[in-house]
């Protein structure tokens, strides 16, 4: 134990138990205790003394240790806590944008790579990571060794299924214990960019004018073969689709300016969707600007 500023086994009185170790543990804020014992560390020298009755009793630990050094001895006193470990981070790149002030999100690309590191202060060496993947109604778990305090799993093409909460667990096999630690779970949200939007809005327009057009001509050259001399007789179900004045409901007009009508439809709900996108990017660099004033 280090006390004032002085490395010294740990030595202590009689009663010792399971209960005076928790305090210990909780005292030093880590956790309970996994294992108490006594060592043997040969040869002779000053320890510190902790009076047992005094850890029980709530006590700061500070104020239960002796300060004589007089008492040597070769024996110690081992006590391993549960919050051996201390917490991983995790982390996620590349990142288009961060949102949200109470549940942070981190956006990755639709469609592009990501990475999700897993990482851990150089306390020991070896010990693996597991990622826990967790979304409102499915469960994931990958397992990687940590090589250099980490480890870095990949995702070939972000998915709208990847959307959810991506936490880290570092397990280290250390004094005969295994032991774990887990990191605060990390919220990543698919999106799309916009340009990638306007390119689907466009590739949509330009598919249903396309398909007026054709619609169009067609019926333009049968109404033109229709009215010539040498045109075939007119079916008798041509005659029942005319209305009692003798129009054709099928007349191509009609049908023109029904398509450009859906059409003028389309494009409006197109460009309301696009101005919606514009609204929350722009909202978004608010609350961005917002943070970095917070922040500064």
């Amino acid at each position: 134990m280090n006390h004032q500023r002085e490395w010294r086994p740990v030595t202590v009185g009689v009663g010792w138990n399971q209960i005076s170790a928790d305090k210990v543990c909780t005292h030093l804020d880590c956790g309970s205790a996994v294992s108490t014992k006594v060592t043997d560390n040969s040869p002779y020298r000053r320890v510190w003394w902790i009076d047992n009755d005094c850890v029980q009793s709530e006590s700061a630990l500070r104020e239960c240790v002796k300060l004589t050094d007089l008492y040597k001895t070769k024996k110690g006193h081992e006590v391993i806590c549960s919050g051996l470990l201390v917490q991983p981070n995790v982390s996620v790149s590349p990142i288009v944008g961060v949102s949200g002030a109470e549940q942070q999100g981190y956006h990755v690309l639709l469609g592009s790579s990501f990475t999700v590191t897993c990482s851990t202060e150089p306390q020991y060496q070896g010990g693996s990571f597991h990622l826990l993947f967790t979304t409102s109604d499915t469960a994931h778990n990958y397992t990687l060794p940590a090589v250099n305090h980490s480890a870095h799993f990949l995702f070939p093409a972000a998915r709208s299924a990847h959307r959810g909460d991506y936490t880290c667990v570092y397990h280290a096999y250390v004094f005969s214990y295994n032991f774990s630690s887990e990191s605060r779970p990390l919220h990543v949200i698919v999106s799309a960019s916009v340009t990638d939007l306007i390119i689907r809005c466009v590739v949509v327009l330009l598919l249903l004018t396309v398909s007026t057009l054709i619609l169009y001509f067609h019926f333009k050259i049968y109404g033109q073969l229709m009215s010539s001399p040498c045109a075939p007789p007119v079916p008798v179900s041509t005659l029942l689709d005319s209305d009692a004045r003798g129009h054709d409901l099928r007349s191509p007009r009609r049908f023109l300016v029904l398509l450009l009508l859906l059409l003028l439809v389309l494009v409006l709900l197109l460009v309301l969707v696009l101005v919606l996108v514009l609204l929350l990017l722009l909202l978004l660099v608010l609350v961005l600007v917002l943070l970095l004033v917070l922040l500064l």
